[in-house]
């Protein structure tokens, strides 16, 4: 009996202790409460929150993620400093390389005066280094396109690297092995002299619009060469509101502007391009020089561009549509009315998104 009464008195005290604890914990709950602060909140921290690790049972913390957006500004930062083995392997700030950002990839266009051999093994190694990069962003770019080009703007090569198989060393023949896929022209054929690799291999690479490369295989007098290969900025060029087509050889004629499609706020992604357009041409004309496809109308103000490449107004509210700035500067005029200067920055923005 005295061991019975013993535990009953053992367990009533342990009883007196919970409710004890329980009241305290209660008490300080209320007094969170009442300051605005959520005494559960440490509930939810990042501290608190694990993931299977793909490779085993073990547990490691998650963090919070962020979306990293490239812009054309960072990929030509990168293009000054590559390296590839430790070799420079630059492409310098006026050397007049076209950089687009669009559908997951990057393509560089670039024109030089270098022997074919040189041309084709920078090229390579350029278009590795770049693609390293681009993994290490995080950034959803799955491939980059590097367009090299003789100084008449002839395609010389043209090659597709996927980013997460971008070799980090190897030979020229290696890397173009690496690639989805490449082409050399016939004429950069004949100028490397029995290298120890094929013309051509895998996929034709494509631009921007899906478009192939135009690389002539044959090998071409210069004085026969396609216009559309030697004058053309390729991945760059479209038509204008005129429906000329746009290029980058007229010297005083041509002023070049950076025109961006953000629809980021609509989860359409962003990408930028650098155009070629004649002196005089409108905020519109450069749009329409990207080669993206525009929806517009026009009105007793000018011309109102109400999609851009398939993202329309009212599509995420009645009060969405896409605005457009210059060197951060909103107009209060018409796009079609608005003439840019050499070296302007256009941006298009979908903005107000429900």
């Amino acid at each position: 009996m005295d061991t019975e009464r013993a535990s009953g008195r053992g367990l009533r005290i342990i009883a007196a202790v919970v409710a004890v604890a329980i009241i305290a914990v209660c008490g300080w709950c209320a007094g969170v409460y009442a300051s605005g602060g959520d005494p559960f909140a440490f509930l939810s921290s990042d501290a608190f929150t694990t993931v299977e690790h793909a490779e085993g049972d073990e547990t490691v913390e998650a963090s919070e993620s962020s979306e990293v957006v490239l812009t054309v500004d960072d990929v030509e930062m990168e293009l000054e400093k590559l390296a590839f083995l430790g070799d420079d392997v630059s492409v310098a700030a006026d050397s007049g390389a076209n950089v687009v950002l669009a559908d997951g990839g990057i393509w560089v266009e670039l024109r030089e005066d270098e022997p074919a051999s040189t041309q084709v093994d920078l090229a390579a190694r350029r278009a590795s280094a770049l693609a390293q990069w681009a993994a290490a962003q995080e950034a959803g770019v799955e491939r980059v396109t590097w367009i090299s080009e003789d100084t008449g703007g002839a395609v010389c090569l043209a090659l597709s690297m996927a980013t997460d198989r971008a070799p980090e060393a190897g030979s020229t023949e290696a890397l173009l092995t690496a690639c989805d896929g490449y082409r050399i022209s016939g004429n950069t054929m004949v100028d490397l002299a029995g290298v120890g690799y094929a013309q051509s291999g895998g996929s034709a690479p494509v631009l921007p619009d899906g478009s192939e490369i135009p690389v002539e295989l044959d090998r071409v007098d210069e004085e026969e060469a396609p216009e559309s290969t030697r004058t053309e900025a390729l991945i760059t060029s479209g038509r204008s509101s005129s429906g000329g087509v746009q290029t980058g050889t007229s010297g005083q004629n041509l002023i070049t502007v950076s025109v961006t499609v953000d629809g980021s706020a609509a989860g359409a992604g962003s990408s930028s391009a650098r155009v070629s357009i004649a002196h005089g041409s409108s905020v519109y004309d450069a749009l329409m020089a990207c080669g993206v496809s525009v929806n517009a109308q026009s009105t007793a103000y000018g011309m109102y561009v109400s999609a851009i490449g398939g993202l329309a107004e009212k599509d995420y509210g009645s009060m969405s549509g896409w605005i457009y700035t210059v060197n951060g500067s909103e107009p209060n005029v018409a796009c079609s009315s608005y003439a840019l200067n050499d070296g302007d920055a256009v941006v298009w923005r979908y903005v107000n998104v429900e």
